[in-house]
């Protein structure tokens, strides 16, 4: 299975974790938006922890996880490599 998941064009999941092709990266995708992204060709880990508790449709909650990706992917990796 290979999905597009917010700034990740090709996604596949085996073995409870995301594999993002492009980056030769892996990440686990957890309720409300947490993640484990890991880059072993940067020897990096990176770990997010959000709460959209009382967030609804409207202001944003069903996007929150694309935006914590969008952080990772293109600020946190990007200051990284």
């Amino acid at each position: 299975m290979t999905t597009t998941a917010g700034p990740i064009q090709r996604a596949s999941y085996g073995l409870l974790w995301w594999i993002d092709t492009d980056r030769d990266a892996y990440f686990a995708w957890g309720y409300g938006g947490q993640f484990i992204f890991v880059v072993p060709s940067l020897d990096v880990v990176v770990v997010a922890n959000t709460d959209w508790g009382g967030l609804g449709q409207d202001t944003g909650g069903s996007n929150l996880s694309h935006q914590v990706l969008d952080v990772i992917v293109n600020h946190v990796l990007a200051a990284i490599s």
